[in-house]
């Protein structure tokens, strides 16, 4: 039973649901094989990312790539494809882990442009399994 907000209460609503509409933009982005030994240079040295063996005692078949690698990744597919490159336009990011990738997977990020936000979904292009979901990069205005 979830219960960070106390006994018997119920997580908060996903939210940032995409449009029922086909995507604005498509984004392949592969990672390399050793992606998650070259993050680890972040300072993240949990050996889920590095370790067969551990990785293997947490029930995946190799290490996986850290979450925030992945999610930077996806924010840097949104800011090139539809912001021109420009990171000032970025007021906020906000994002729900839906499960795991492997270094060497191609991420495939898959983007809606709203009036005020970016609505983003990331999959697996090679195992078509959720990465990314409910997530949102807030806008600033160009003013």
């Amino acid at each position: 039973m979830w219960c960070a907000a106390g006994p018997g209460t119920r997580p908060p609503a996903a939210g940032n649901e995409p449009p029922v509409r086909d995507p604005d933009a498509q984004v392949a982005c592969p990672t390399l094989p050793q992606q998650a030994l070259l993050y680890r240079l972040s300072g993240d040295k949990n050996p889920l990312h590095a370790d067969p063996r551990y990785a293997a005692g947490a029930g995946f078949d190799r290490p996986i790539l850290h979450g925030l690698c992945s999610y930077g990744i996806a924010c840097k597919a949104a800011v090139d494809a539809l912001l021109g490159g420009d990171v000032t336009r970025v007021a906020r990011y906000q994002a729900r882990f839906a499960g795991v990738a492997f270094p060497g997977d191609t991420l495939l990020v898959s983007l809606w442009n709203e009036v005020d936000r970016i609505v983003l979904t990331v999959h697996t292009q090679e195992r078509n399994t959720p990465v990314i979901s409910n997530a949102a990069i807030t806008l600033r205005s160009c003013a």
